[in-house]
Formats: structure tokens, sequence, C-alpha cells
């Protein structure tokens, strides 16, 4: 099962389980209005019926996001079009204020039909390590999440997890890495993790290059030109005992593939006793990689504030 496979990791503060359901119950779902183009709320997660669902180590909630559609192009075409008639039928200019006002107009009745994108963010807690696990890629979503939480909880101490000079230590350590493939001693440069099989540079004037090969080692003298004429480790796959996955230079995650987290064939789990084993399984192992690599690159938690 599958529950977090991209990750986005903030340090929060959070009221227990019992406390955060009454919280979330602030923004419910409800249906969008005509002229509402979007709309966050919190939602039952895992299919458990419930706003917040323990699981071993801490809890796990849900936030929708429901969004309406409307292509740019789409827009703009229906506003020329308008203009145009107005310029034909009266003969006249249409200036940039009155463009925007018809433009304005034609949105909203765009809106009124327009199709609804919704996206579901499931979010896991580990209580004893303030981690919050936002299961997603795009950080859009992640401070919508984050931002409704204040609302609804109130005062939230947080701290942002940002690793100064990440970039250029994934580099040095990478540098460290391919000169321990003939000399032994450089091959912990990630200790405890290894290297896997995909390296994302950009070079000085933006330019990038992607290696992706069954063995990084294979792509060693490639690699080593391109840190030496400039180029920086973007993003790159890195390795556990437990999982493997991408992690950029910004300290997000994606692709996190977990070792076998299953329940034995002895447990005799419902759908919903299983979604808790996994959640709290996955997040409990995702949340000692984030304290990992927060060692091994030195990161040095900010003054909290409210």
């Amino acid at each position: 099962m599958k529950l977090i496979s991209n990750a986005v990791v903030y340090r929060l503060d959070l009221p227990p389980a019992a406390n955060m359901a009454i919280h979330l119950q602030e923004l419910p779902w409800e249906e969008m209005g005509e002229a509402t183009l979007s709309r966050a709320s919190f939602v039952p997660v895992g299919g458990t019926g419930e706003l917040v669902v323990p699981i071993e180590g801490g809890f796990a909630f849900a936030m929708r996001y429901d969004e309406k559609i409307i292509p740019t192009s789409a827009l703009n075409a229906r506003t020329d079009e308008a203009v145009d008639k107005i310029k034909k039928e009266q003969d006249r200019r249409v200036y940039r204020k009155e463009r925007q006002e018809i433009k304005e107009t034609i949105h909203a009745e765009m809106a009124r039909i327009a199709f609804i994108k919704t996206t579901v963010v499931n979010a896991f807690y580990r209580s004893e390590d303030r981690y919050l696990i936002v299961a997603t890629s795009s950080e859009k979503m992640a401070k919508c999440l984050t931002g409704n939480l204040v609302k609804v909880v109130g005062s939230v101490k947080s701290e942002t997890i940002h690793i100064d000079g990440l970039k250029q230590g994934l580099t040095t350590r990478l540098t460290n890495w391919l000169d321990g493939i003939e000399n032994e001693g450089g091959t912990a440069a990630f200790r405890p993790f290894d290297v896997g099989s995909y390296v994302q540079m950009t070079g000085l004037e933006g330019g990038k290059l992607t290696v992706q090969v069954g063995d990084t080692s294979a792509a060693r003298e490639g690699l080593i030109e391109a840190i030496s004429a400039g180029f920086a480790v973007e993003a790159m796959a890195l390795v556990s005992d437990s999982c493997d996955f991408k992690m950029t230079s910004d300290f997000k995650f994606k692709s996190i593939k977990f070792d076998a987290t299953d329940a034995t064939e002895d447990d005799e789990l419902d759908a919903v006793g299983y979604w808790r084993h996994e959640a709290g399984v996955q997040s409990l192992i995702f949340a000692n990689v984030i304290s990992q690599l927060c060692t091994l690159f030195g990161y040095v938690p900010p003054i909290e504030k409210e």
C-alpha cells in the first residue's frame, strides 16, 4: 500500500488526536458556490470515516482541495471574441480597462459551469519528533494544508526544515562518493545512505544534466566532468535499509519506495486496521529517514516562533 510516495516535511506542535478532530471540524467540506473558484476542507482520511485517525506514534488526517479549472486559452479566446464584436458593432476602440472588465465578466460566467478538479492530500504527524509529513510533491498543496491548519488550530509553533547550502553539500558529498569508488574511504560520504541510480544537476547558466543508470558509478567520469564544469546537484536518489527516494536540494522528496511493510499473514486486520498499520509503519520509517538526513547535513533548528 503506497501512502507516502512524495513528501514535504515540517516540524509543528500540534494538539493530541482528539483535540485535532475537534479543530478540523471547523473547516468541513461543502459544495462550492457558483462564484467560488477554490476551496480547502478537512475530510475523513483513508476511508475510515474519521477526520483524525490515531496511528502508532501519532495520527493522520487529510485535506481536500477543490479548484475550478478555467483554461487561460479559452478565457482569452472568448474575451477576444467579445472585444472584436464591440469593435465591429459599435465601430470604436476597446481600451485596456474595459477589456479587463469584459474578461472578468466572462471569467465569472465560465466559473459557473467549470470542471472542478479535486485533490486529496494525506498528512501524517509524528508526535515525538513533531514531524508533519505531507504526502504530496506540490509545495502549493503543502502550504495550503499548513495554512489551513493554522486557521483551525490557532497558534502553531512551527519550523520549516531548511538546510543551508544543501545543494553544495550534496555536490561535495557526491564528489567524495565518486572519489571513493576507487578509494574506499570516500564511499561513506552519505552514510547511512547509499547513492541510488538518479542524479540531476544544474549548471551555472541554467543548463541541466540528468544521469539515470543502473549503477551511478558507471557514470563516474561524466559526473566528475560535470562537477568540474560547475554543475551542482539539484536532486538525487538515496537508498536506506528500509526505503529509497529522490531528495531535492530544497529538501523535498519524490518517488519514495518502502521495503515490504505489509502486516503478516497472521494479522487479521480489516481495511481500516490495515490502513492504520501501514500509515504507522511508513510514517515511522520516513521520520527516521528525515532525522538521519538532518544529522548527516548538519541541520540546526531555527528559533521557534508562533
